[in-house]
């Protein structure tokens, strides 16, 4: 079983006992594995994994819960202003369409964005 899975499982297990329950504050705050986004390029796929599991939502949504919490936001910027390969990799998901409503183009330069359009549907 991979990390991600038995992430969203566990969080599943919390959500359904206590419905209030901030998954995306826990892991921020619990989970060291994921408070190192700029070291672990793996982790920012697997967090997302996580998230679609646990909620059921899409790709958007999972980045809109994400970043709505600013620790994450913090680390994801980081990330982009740290490692040239991220950076590339939003820049092009920028251009191709499917990563302008999470981050945009200030120059050459990734930024996150702080709102958005719609606000994602949670479970």
């Amino acid at each position: 079983m991979s990390d991600w899975y038995a992430a969203a499982t566990f969080y599943r297990g919390r959500i359904a006992a206590d419905p209030d329950f901030d998954v995306v504050g826990d892991m921020f705050v619990n989970r060291a594995a994921w408070n190192r986004i700029a070291e672990r390029p793996n982790s920012w796929p697997e967090l997302v994994k996580t998230i679609r599991q646990v909620f059921g939502v899409s790709i958007d949504d999972a980045h809109h819960l994400i970043l709505s919490h600013a620790g994450f936001r913090r680390l994801a910027q980081k990330a982009i202003d740290t490692d040239a390969s991220c950076a590339d990799y939003v820049r092009r998901g920028i251009r191709r369409g499917s990563m302008g409503n999470v981050a945009e183009l200030k120059g050459d330069r990734p930024v996150i964005r702080l709102t958005w359009r719609a606000p994602p549907q949670r479970l």
